[in-house]
């Protein structure tokens, strides 16, 4: 009888997690603005796209200038430190494959 009983009950358990666990994900998706129902989670936010330009903007943040990047930028410059030559004081992109844009690109030895 405990036997049969402990097995229902961890049937019951798998039962309400197999059927709540899409609500709870779903929940998470939703955006983190009161009353927006748009998919969350826009540059690396719990807002959607528009709740997360707002948002950014309200408390003084830009997006890094590169192509597709979604973090913010650093100091006074227009890109996030990934993107961002290393040089002190440049603001410049840096290039591809490389710390360092193409005018303090370190020179190589002929």
């Amino acid at each position: 009888m405990k036997k049969s009983l402990m097995i229902f009950s961890i049937a019951a358990i798998a039962a309400l997690i197999t059927c709540f666990s899409p609500m709870i994900v779903s929940a998470e998706s939703i955006c983190g603005k009161n009353g927006c129902q748009r998919e969350g989670g826009a540059n690396g936010t719990v807002f959607c796209s528009p709740h997360a330009a707002e948002y950014a903007r309200e408390n003084g943040l830009i997006f890094c200038g590169a192509s597709g990047c979604n973090k913010y930028v650093t100091k006074s410059s227009r890109y996030c430190y990934n993107h961002q030559c290393h040089q002190n004081g440049c603001n410049n992109q840096k290039m591809s494959g490389s710390d360092y844009c193409s005018s303090h690109q370190p020179k190589k030895n002929a």
